[in-house]
């Protein structure tokens, strides 16, 4: 058989997008593992810092500002409206509070009394870690 009439064959053009394919890849797995997926505050709040780790998990979101200012989920309400807003989660749900720094007790205590009357036993305080 003569090697000028055989026919060559010819180099797939999927073969040059194997090591972009990998590139992306890596790139996908680096920006899950460094990246946060956090839902933002609907507040502008400063939270206190503290020197623990461990992570904040929690099944329902309060923000509370310093002034007042009330979210439940990203969705503004009031101490007073609270109670009734709660009454349509499970009471085995978890709550984080993220509290400004500056807020008062006087501030503080009636959202806190709205969630135990709610009949919430689990009630998370959120921070920040020290240095952030």
């Amino acid at each position: 058989m003569n090697p000028l009439l055989t026919p060559r064959r010819k180099a797939a053009s999927d073969d040059n997008l194997i090591p972009l394919i990998n590139i992306v890849f890596l790139l996908l797995i680096f920006f899950m593992v460094a990246g946060q997926m956090q839902r933002p505050m609907a507040a502008d709040i400063r939270l206190p810092d503290i020197d623990s780790q461990q992570p904040a998990q929690g099944d329902i979101q309060l923000e509370l500002t310093a002034d007042g200012g009330l979210w439940l989920n990203q969705q503004a309400t009031t101490s007073a409206q609270l109670s009734n807003l709660l009454a349509a989660y499970s009471p085995a749900s978890r709550i984080l509070l993220h509290a400004d720094q500056h807020t008062t007790a006087a501030v503080l205590d009636p959202v806190l009394t709205a969630v135990r009357r709610s009949g919430f036993a689990q009630l998370q305080l959120v921070s920040e870690q020290a240095g952030n």
